[in-house]
């Protein structure tokens, strides 16, 4: 049924020289939407990308989220009359990162591209107005400077059929997010973005922490499940680098401080007499919803203290020298004595 909305995590492969960052095989979760071409579908998966990392990163850690669109690309490479080199420019604008600006203009330069000609592509994608990052949460003054930007786009972009419409496209998807509204995301409209891969047609979207590779991607594909025998059938989707996010995460401290494992009480085990008497409880308690464990070998109560303390077990049973029932919360020094399962519960779920 169309429209179809795929998520799915799963591992990938690339050539690639590895090091941190870049892996040459990875894990993404992707999200698409296949067979509908509305660009409501394009800020869907922009909220999603910002409810994503607004709960992983806790406000913690700053994020963009880049966008640009295809077709603005080439409205700029067909107004220099271009047209024939419109990969060959978007490969060499994507490197900007890399090789900066001096390095994108050599690059168009050596592709045969008229000087004049690379001076006017460069002068709008990297414009300063362009590069503009709107402030972390997208009031309606700073949507309304993110479309002033399309609205100061050169004339002979506009007056290109493909410039118009990725115009008016973008002028869409930012009118709804101011609508709407961006929790944690920093929104860049961002012309030096042009994501390599030729199946792009439309929006395209790349999220970035400072000092490292995007870690979210995507973008809209008219027509590539045409190369599965799928004619005309668009889409868009985005993809979470998983293992970069995790690096990021690892890098900036933001994994949450280790709870240890579930169990919340420790039954010692000091004698048979011990076992004989906790096995009972313990079941008792996990029918009761409270996760508990037995130590399993008869030792000291030290060394079952130790284990308790590693393993962050809030509780701990035991029995005095008399064989008198108590419990301990591992963080006080009190042993309350109990004489029922049903009393033990009290004292746990106070």
């Amino acid at each position: 049924t169309f429209p179809f909305r795929r998520f799915q995590i799963q591992p990938v492969w690339r050539a690639d020289r590895p090091q941190k960052g870049r892996y040459r095989e990875f894990y993404q979760c992707d999200a698409d939407i296949i067979g509908s071409d509305s660009l409501l579908n394009e800020v869907d998966l922009i909220k999603i990308i910002d409810d994503v990392f607004t709960e992983l990163f806790q406000g913690k850690l700053k994020y963009t989220i880049s966008i640009n669109n295809r077709k603005i690309l080439q409205g700029i490479v067909e107004s220099v009359g271009e047209t024939d080199k419109f990969e060959q420019i978007v490969v060499a604008i994507d490197k900007f990162d890399k090789i900066s600006y001096e390095g994108v203009s050599n690059e168009l330069i050596n592709c045969d591209i008229p000087k004049l000609s690379v001076e006017q592509i460069l002068d709008v994608v990297f414009s300063v107005d362009w590069r503009r990052e709107i402030s972390k949460e997208i009031k309606e003054a700073d949507a309304h400077g993110c479309l002033q930007q399309l609205a100061n786009l050169p004339e002979s972009i506009g007056n290109t059929i493909n410039g118009r419409t990725g115009i008016e496209e973008l002028e869409f998807v930012f009118e709804k997010l101011k609508e709407l509204g961006i929790k944690t995301a920093n929104i860049k409209f961002d012309a030096t973005l042009a994501r390599g891969l030729g199946y792009y047609t439309g929006t395209i979207i790349e999220v970035k922490v400072d000092n490292f590779p995007s870690i979210c991607g995507g973008g809209r594909y008219d027509d590539l499940t045409g190369k599965f025998g799928l004619k005309d059938v668009s889409g868009v989707g985005i993809s979470f680098g998983a293992d970069r996010i995790y690096d990021v995460l690892l890098d900036n401290k933001l994994y949450p401080e280790f709870k240890g494992d579930s169990t919340q009480v420790l039954f010692t085990n000091q004698s048979a007499a011990d076992e004989e008497k906790f096995l009972p409880m313990l079941f008792e308690l996990r029918d009761k919803g409270i996760n508990a464990e037995l130590y399993t070998e008869q030792a000291k109560w030290q060394k079952q203290l130790i284990f308790a303390e590693k393993k962050r077990i809030k509780f701990i049973v035991s029995t005095n020298e008399n064989g008198d029932l108590f419990v301990k919360e591992m963080d006080g020094t009190e042993k309350k004595p109990f004489s029922s399962i049903d009393e033990l519960i009290t004292i746990i779920r106070k």
